[in-house]
């Protein structure tokens, strides 16, 4: 617990001092066997970071954590990244939702940015349709006397307002589907990817991405041309041979 009391001290000071530190990178990359991988970056800004090794004795203020430098639009980040593999679709829902069940204490599990995440996959018997449905917390701005929906350490941070929105200044999920990307909600497609990106947790957000893989409806609808013509093709021919037989 002094190792979760230390992390909550440190973010507590962070917030109250430092706003737009914060970003966090999110991948999930979700096979056709229903299996993925989960990746999570963290990254606060390297003033930020050195502004919380001034307060930490060990010169460490996360624990050994294994940290390397980014730089992204002209702001240099000190960032660690953890991935879990060989997840099922459960496993990885859950885990967004609910963090590390195995390590509580650590700062990457202890609360999560999601209220809810649903990943399906329908059979069908040409092609398969997969589906991942998200829906984020929401950042109360007044929460002197409600619950902010972080967890045990948004309890702690009830009556610091919007702070912790405002220190997040970037959030992006990249959602790796099966098969060929069919619609999603307002995300950039890449190819099979898809990127969200967020930077406001005041109001809900509803992420979604849906894909296909095996035979889509056109290359069915070839084949049934094709089909047809070779029947039709069939027919004639063996008109004119019993025509010749006359």
């Amino acid at each position: 617990m002094r190792k979760r009391a230390k992390i909550l001290a440190l973010v507590l000071l962070l917030i109250l001092t430092l706003s737009g530190c914060l970003k966090v990178d999110m991948s999930v990359r979700l096979n056709s066997d229903e299996t993925g991988s989960l990746t999570a970056q963290f990254a606060i800004s390297k003033e930020a970071y050195d502004y919380l090794k001034s307060f930490d004795s060990s010169g460490d203020p996360f624990d050994g954590q294994e940290y390397f430098e980014i730089v992204e639009d002209g702001v240099t980040y000190m960032a660690f990244k953890e991935t879990k593999e060989n997840l099922t679709f459960d496993e990885i829902a859950k885990y967004l939702v609910e963090g590390d069940e195995e390590d509580k204490e650590a700062l990457t599990g202890s609360d999560s940015l999601f209220e809810s995440v649903e990943i399906t996959k329908t059979s069908g018997f040409l092609s398969n349709e997969y589906s991942f449905v998200a829906s984020t917390i929401r950042v109360q701005k007044d929460t002197d006397d409600a619950d902010n929906g972080l967890g045990d350490i948004g309890a702690d941070l009830d009556g610091f307002g919007n702070s912790l929105a405002e220190s997040l200044s970037k959030f992006t999920l990249t959602i790796e589907m099966p098969g060929k990307i069919s619609h999603n909600s307002n995300g950039k497609v890449e190819g099979n990817k898809v990127v969200f990106t967020i930077s406001d947790f005041t109001q809900g957000n509803i992420l979604s991405v849906h894909s296909k893989d095996g035979l889509t409806s056109t290359y069915i609808y070839i084949g049934f041309a094709a089909i047809l013509l070779i029947l039709i093709a069939i027919f004639i021919i063996r008109r004119i041979i019993a025509n010749r037989a006359y």
